[in-house]
């Protein structure tokens, strides 16, 4: 008898994912790592924005514009740290 369309096997969605080249399972674990936290880290969608009128092949950014969310991490990190000790 053929298997239904709705029957749902772990073990087969396994197998299809270990099927798959490490690199490629490396990478869209990235993305999608990266996509969970653009939702609870708000700089991170603004940081990584490709904007058209701010992008192109002569683009390029000093190391302190790269890492100028740091301090806000920084920031946020430490207020977190005095609520908990409080």
């Amino acid at each position: 008898m053929a298997q239904s369309l709705l029957q749902f096997n772990p073990a087969r969605i396994r197998s299809y994912i270990f099927r798959i080249p490490l690199c490629t399972r490396i990478i869209l674990f990235v993305i999608f790592a990266f996509w969970i936290a653009s939702l609870y880290v708000p700089w991170l969608r603004q940081w990584a924005a490709l904007i058209p009128s701010q992008v192109n092949l002569g683009t390029s950014m000093s190391f302190q514009e790269l890492y100028q969310p740091m301090p806000l991490l920084l920031e946020s990190l430490r207020s977190l740290y005095e609520l908990k000790s409080q």
